[in-house]
């Protein structure tokens, strides 16, 4: 074992600086550097190579339990026949495997002191049966298990993990353990799954740790690689017979580093984090040790449907008059099943014409309205930048319009299959490669989280049933934390609500800042840069986007607020709260409703071009007053925009024929400078209220 040592305690020290740095590495001041480049990351290659000469030896419990059974050159392990919960303690080297096999009564741990089990035939640890199953590693020792078989997730006789568990799995110890598929996933449970206090380096190719029922990790140090699945997982929804909610992830405490090529974190039901937990997650081309799943093709862009009964065509818009009309042709059909249902995706292809910024998708019936004209159409999508990240937009009818979103034409195709046409292992099917991402509600209130994804950073979706008969939530609470994201796509996307009343969010880059149905800041320390909308409330009535307090600035390429509700003078509410919103394009406007908002407090001051600024007008205020400005003409980075008494703003990009608009409590006049001495904060805000 000695020859592991040194290798070891260096990839401990480089990953003990790495939590050290992400624990200090807050949104504050102007430190919010990638804690990925502060240390390098633990090294996994590491000789798989043993022979079998190992010590056993009975701590409580029932001794001599286990036997052994040699299959070529590789032994079984098995332990059975406990009549009392018993702890055994073992060393040295096992090539072969182990297996727990006790009465359903007692509970089975396993201390690892020093021990490295390696197996190219079978699951390295597998716990088929009794009450609970623990692996430990003692204080002080390295600790390995090794997979080294090729791929066997189709093969049902066979267990796809490094450590699999029938039963509920505890892996915990003040020790160091390093757990390594070659071919399959790394530590999975059908039952409940919970992590503590071990130092623990996951490396597989798909699933790094997954629990049927839950995942919890109450501390640790914990590096969970996926190179093509997800690092965290549940998948199941149920109750139990305790009524115990099943499909939760929970982080409490402790350091995760996850890097994956697909999800981070992926909970059938909900995902939180809270406490001190400190989390980190890269996603596909951000992950260092992960393999890049996205395959970007330019020139065109593909329409991705689930009905086949429209024709598309794309408008390309810089402005009203400066715009081309595309029109796209059928391209393929794919075929998915799972759970005894066949689906359908339709694909139509569209050429990608350079020189424009926006795009709108139109729907035709198919036969009865014609393609390419704006006059007779079913739908028409809202008017969505264009993102080279992604080379397809889904549509979705959604009441009277055509709901997009970004996404890519290809699918990984794990192993066990999930690609086109193919059934494969049910867990594996459309590639995704969000953040965190839960079918019910993902709730964070603590704690110190970094996340850099291709796709979604923070994701609720109402794509899955839930089995205990819920409808789901499909919400985003913030309470607490602090929060950096940097996204290809939305930095926070809930098909619910999103509520923020609290904690420190800090987006330094995304394609939609914040997507809910309704979005709701009561709160917290919050900062959004976007290429397109920053805050986008989609629902069609009622207050879609609520802001009444905390601290909110927004940089969008796009609108800035945006509330696509249709309720006269309700779309948008403020009602307290300091905020700033900044958007560059003259196709957009720093705020934007359909049909107004209410004013009953705070601060606001939005700064756009001309061109759309007649929506940032539509509303009542009440308890304040409106002031806008057309006359600051145009504003460079070196430009400051001033109100009086209330605050200072330096711009952070130029903006030519310049709007500002202010709603405050009092009337107000809005100047532009040069220079000024005021103390400004990360985004060039000075507030004096």
């Amino acid at each position: 074992m000695k020859k592991y040592l040194k290798i070891i305690l260096a990839a401990l020290l480089a990953v003990s600086v790495f939590a050290l740095s992400a624990c200090t590495d807050t949104i504050d001041g102007n430190n919010s550097a990638d804690p990925e480049t502060t240390a390098p990351p633990v090294d996994f290659d590491v000789d798989p190579t043993v022979r079998t000469n190992y010590d056993i030896e009975t701590v409580s419990g029932t001794p001599n339990t286990w036997s052994t059974k040699t299959s070529g050159d590789e032994t079984t392990l098995t332990f059975s026949g406990l009549t009392a919960d018993s702890v055994y303690k073992i060393s040295g080297e096992l090539k072969g495997n182990i297996v727990f096999n006790v009465n359903e009564s007692y509970k089975i741990e396993l201390e690892l002191s020093g021990f490295t089990v390696s197996s190219a035939q079978s699951c390295p640890i597998t716990a088929l049966a009794g009450d609970e199953a623990t692996i430990t590693a003692k204080k002080g020792t390295v600790n390995y298990v090794f997979d080294t078989r090729d791929d066997v997730s189709l093969d049902e006789t066979q267990y796809a993990y490094a450590i699999h568990s029938e039963i509920d799995l505890t892996i915990g110890g003040q020790g160091y353990l390093m757990v390594r598929s070659d071919s399959n996933n790394g530590i999975h449970t059908k039952d409940d799954l919970e992590v503590k206090k071990l130092s623990l380096d996951v490396k597989c190719v798909d699933n790094a740790i997954k629990g049927n029922d839950s995942v919890t990790i109450t501390s640790g140090l914990l590096n969970l690689v996926s190179t093509k699945g997800d690092g965290i997982k549940t998948s199941n929804t149920n109750v139990s017979d305790k009524g115990n909610q099943r499909g939760n992830v929970k982080i409490e405490d402790g350091t995760v580093n996850i890097y994956s090529s697909c999800d981070g974190i992926d909970a059938s039901y909900n995902a939180e984090i809270s406490g001190n937990a400190n989390v980190n997650i890269y996603t596909d081309k951000y992950s260092s040790l992960s393999e890049e799943i996205t395959d970007v093709e330019e020139g065109y862009y593909y329409i991705k449907s689930s009905v086949n009964t429209y024709d598309y065509s794309v408008k390309y818009y810089n402005s009203d008059s400066d715009f081309v009309l595309k029109n796209a042709n059928y391209e393929t059909v794919t075929i998915s099943r799972s759970g005894g249902r066949t689906t359908y995706t339709y694909f139509y292809k569209v050429v990608k014409p350079n020189g424009y910024d926006r795009l709108n998708v139109y729907a035709y019936v198919k036969g009865s309205q014609a393609q390419g004209q704006e006059n007779d159409y079913a739908y028409k999508s809202d008017g969505k930048a264009l993102n080279e990240d992604y080379d397809t937009i889904e549509v979705r009818i959604n009441g009277n319009k055509l709901d997009t979103s970004w996404t890519n034409f290809t699918i990984s195709t794990r192993p066990g299959g999930g690609g086109w046409g193919s059934e494969g292992n049910p867990d594996k099917g459309d590639r995704s490669t969000k953040g965190i991402k839960a079918d019910n509600e993902v709730k964070i209130s603590g704690g110190v989280i970094y996340i850099k994804s291709y796709d979604d950073a923070i994701h609720a979706s109402n794509d899955a049933e839930l089995e205990n008969s819920e409808t789901p939530l499909v919400n985003v609470t913030i309470s607490g934390g602090i929060i950096t994201i940097s996204s290809n796509d939305d930095a926070i996307h809930a098909d619910g609500r999103l509520t923020i009343s609290g904690g420190d969010v800090k987006v330094e880059k995304s394609y939609e800042g914040f997507e809910g149905t309704f979005i709701n800041i009561s709160g917290g320390n919050v900062v959004v840069v976007s290429s397109d909308d920053g805050v986008n409330g989609s629902s069609a009535t009622g207050e879609a986007v609520s802001i009444t307090g905390g601290y909110l600035y927004v940089f969008a390429g796009g609108d800035g607020l945006d509330s696509n509700s249709r309720t006269q003078n309700d779309g948008m509410y403020f009602g307290g709260g300091k905020v700033v919103v900044i958007s560059t394009s003259s196709n957009n406007s720093c705020i934007d409703t359909e049909n107004g908002y209410k004013y009953d407090g705070g601060y606001v001051l939005g700064i756009c071009p001309q061109g759309m600024t007649s929506e940032t007008t539509k509303g009542t205020v009440n308890n304040g007053k409106r002031t806008t400005s057309s006359n600051l003409g145009a504003l460079t980075t070196n430009d400051f925009v001033n109100i009086d008494n209330v605050l200072t703003v330096k711009l952070p990009a130029a903006i030519n024929n310049s709007f500002a608009i202010y709603i405050g409590p009092n009337d107000v006049t809005i100047s532009k400078t040069s220079s000024s001495g005021a103390s400004l904060d990360r985004n060039g805000v000075n507030w004096k209220v």
